[in-house]
């Protein structure tokens, strides 16, 4: 280096030691500087006191660099000489926090903040800066952060969360808990009112704003029950509580409050009301004489839903606000409905709420400090209970729900269901933290239920074999009357076929006019009965399961088509428009029976237009639904059928025109009947809908898809 350059520098150390002196008499913090140079390293008059130490051991220059750089903790001592020397190769700013050993024994932490300065040659000669005591600061940080963690902690307990909004700022806090059962990722969303109005369900947005606004107008607390709308779709139940503060004048300053994640709680309500609602359904199919039976079990679900909403009850947490977090911490754990207990990882008590000691019937501090286990436990589900806590505490994984039987101060057994888990923090086991809830009267209900559940099941199996067994005599009688109708029938068609034939004979003869209407009358008489009879002998033979089937592909174009032509004589005589409306393709063909559907729509189609007005329309409309189902309706702009007499349409002989001024239309009241019999024999069913004065569409499904043979 030339002369000129220590020049330079031996100016600047001389400055740099007067600014120094200046601020080494009026700096609160100890004040150091360094001369890289020489090594030579100077400290304010504080120094000493803040650092614990004589200062015959600091102001030694030659070994006070090394000196301070051995008293800092082990841990933090590279992390310094990591910051120096980057400060000093990148001329990045030096400031960092280290644990620094006193003349007691004790670390104490220290705030360090530097600068150096450099030659023309890009070297650190001076490096100076100042030491601050942190260590209270310090301490209540990490008090404040183990206190963070216990809210947190008991947050995730109940899966509640806490916010608080600014109404000066409208700024608005939410605890971690909100975001997760919010599902949002605080990194990408901020906490706002827009945020938490785009989860709430559409449906509740109103209700939800209507309440907290009234509650802010009307200076009380409000708590209110809604759903949140997750991005897949998903519904979660939340229950949430909320209280505004205000300042002397009335007007509102902020607005604090929690959510509570009840989706659980929620889904067994409904899962309690489905599986009763599916208890009552099977008892009134089953039989309508176990009206006894029925209101028991009415009454009994009447309980237990009591006894749901009593223990949901229960479950509300602690709605008051909280200004700071030990604060908040406190009124969220004894506000708890269950009881809750902290223990050392010995389980002996340290903390417990006041729902705790209602259900031991021990006070706090009759319990403090002892073990547990031994004091409450059953001494049948001790041993069991010692085991899974010395594995927990051995790393080993357990179950953290399990029930057992504790005995209260008074004596009383109670059956508890109890929910265990291990507290760490900074990786250090510091204890165990337990829910209890008392199940004593869940476990009564569920032997009470049970034993009625069996009773009815017992109840329902002798009403069934009853009901069988009247069912079997009455298919038996029913076979007997179709027999019978068959037989009589057929007896009945030979003199039937004679008195046709002879009247036919005759018709071709020359007759006097008065006997030609005899004639045509015994003709048009024998016609009709014999058409009764065959009709007759088709319900019997559906009903006694004889009719044969011929299933073939069949063409619906081709099928539509030759019924509108077999109708065509009928529909002209009546001046009835004929159409046909075919939505489906004209090469689509299922199999079926091609006599028995002809018999179907001509039914259908006769009395569409018999039933019809003079100059009416009758379609024809095929269309298929969901891939899956073959729909042909009749559609006629007739008089329709009253809505009180639907019921009767498809019964035998019913003829519902003979109360109306229709009643002289030729008919035997079986053509309907025998319609839906064929169309459920093969596998479809029938459908009608009516408007009395506008008309009626009869249709007809078939499952395209099913294997008819």
């Amino acid at each position: 280096m030339s002369e000129e350059g220590k020049s330079k520098i031996k100016g600047s150390a001389s400055e740099k030691e007067d600014l120094f002196e200046l601020a080494d008499k009026i700096a609160l913090d100890a004040v150091w500087q360094t001369d890289l140079t020489s090594g030579k390293t100077t400290v304010s008059r504080n120094t000493c006191s803040l650092l614990g130490h004589p200062s015959n051991s600091i102001d030694n220059e030659d070994n006070s660099h090394q000196w301070f750089l051995s008293q800092v903790h082990p841990k933090d001592a590279r992390k310094v000489k990591a910051a120096v020397l980057r400060h000093w190769k990148h001329r990045t700013p030096f400031k960092l926090d280290f644990r620094f050993l006193g003349k007691d024994g004790k670390y104490r932490w220290l705030e360090a903040r530097g600068q150096a300065t450099w030659d023309n040659e890009e070297k650190p000669v001076h490096f100076a800066g100042h030491l601050s005591d942190i260590h209270e600061r310090k301490l209540e940080a990490e008090t404040i952060q183990l206190r963070e963690s216990r809210l947190n902690e008991a947050e995730s307990l109940v899966n509640a969360g806490n916010w608080e909004l600014d109404l000066v700022t409208n700024k608005l806090h939410w605890s971690p808990r909100i975001f997760s059962i919010f599902e949002i990722d605080p990194q990408e969303f901020n906490a706002s009112s827009e945020t938490f109005f785009t989860v709430v369900h559409p449906e509740d947005r109103d209700a939800v704003r209507k309440t907290y606004l009234n509650s802010v107008k009307n200076h009380n607390l409000y708590a209110i029950n809604h759903r949140l709308l997750m991005p897949d779709g998903r519904i979660k139940y939340v229950e949430e509580h909320g209280h505004t503060v205000y300042d002397s004048e009335g007007s509102p300053l902020r607005t604090l409050g929690t959510v509570q994640d009840i989706t659980e709680r929620e889904a067994a309500r409904q899962e309690l009301q489905q599986l009763n609602e599916k208890l009552e359904t099977l008892v009134e199919a089953r039989t309508l004489g176990l009206n006894d039976a029925r209101i028991k079990l009415e009454r009994i679900n009447s309980e237990l839903e009591g006894r749901v909403r009593e223990r949901t009850l229960k479950l509300e947490t602690a709605n008051q606000f909280l200004q700071m977090s030990e604060q908040r911490f406190r009124i969220l754990f004894e506000g708890m409905r269950d009881g809750l207990a902290l223990c050392d990882p010995s389980m002996r008590l340290s903390l417990c709420n006041k729902e705790f000691e209602r259900l031991t019937g021990y006070t706090r501090k009759e319990m403090e400090g002892t073990n547990l286990l031994e004091k409450l436990v059953h001494p049948e589900d001790h041993a069991r209970l010692i085991k899974n806590n010395a594995k927990r505490l051995a790393g080993e994984k357990v179950n953290h729900n399990y029930e057992f039987r504790w005995i209260r101060k008074d004596g009383e057994t109670r059956f508890i269901d109890g929910s265990f888990d291990t507290v760490y923090f900074e990786d250090k086991l510091i204890g165990i933290q337990g829910i209890c809830r008392d199940i004593t009267d869940r476990r009564l209900a569920d032997v009470e239920l049970r034993k009625l559940n069996e009773d009815l099941e017992l109840r329902v199996k002798e009403r069934t074999r009853d009901l069988e067994e009247a069912r079997d005599s009455a298919m038996a009688a029913n076979h007997a009357k179709s027999e019978f109708l068959s037989r009589v029938s057929h007896e009945l068609r030979t003199p039937l076929n004679g008195i046709i034939g002879f009247s036919k004979l005759l018709q071709m003869s020359n007759l006097a006019e008065r006997a030609e209407k005899n004639v045509n009358l015994i003709h048009k008489s024998g016609k009709h009965l014999l058409d009764l009879i065959n009709d007759m002998l088709d319900i019997s033979r559906i009903e006694s399961g004889s009719v044969d089937f011929s299933f073939t592909l069949i063409n619906i174009n081709e099928l539509l088509n030759e019924i509108i032509g077999l109708v065509g004589p009928m529909s002209d005589e009546r001046k009835i428009s004929v159409s046909l409306d075919n939505k489906v393709e004209e090469k689509l063909e299922w199999k079926a029976d091609h006599k028995r559907l002809r018999q179907i729509f001509w039914n259908l189609a006769s009395n569409g237009i018999k039933y019809n007005r003079v100059g009416g329309d009758l379609t024809f409309r095929a269309e298929t639904r969901d891939e899956k189902w073959l729909r042909i309706s009749v559609i006629d702009t007739g008089l329709g059928i009253p809505k009180s007499k639907m019921h009767r349409l498809f019964s035998p002989f019913d003829r519902l025109d003979m109360e109306c001024e229709q009643s002289e239309i030729s008919g035997t009241g079986l053509g309907l009947p025998m319609s839906k019999s064929l169309v459920e024999a093969m596998g479809g069913k029938i459908l009608v809908e009516s408007e009395e004065g506008k008309g009626s569409s009869f249709i007809i499904e078939f499952d395209l898809t099913a294997e008819m043979t």
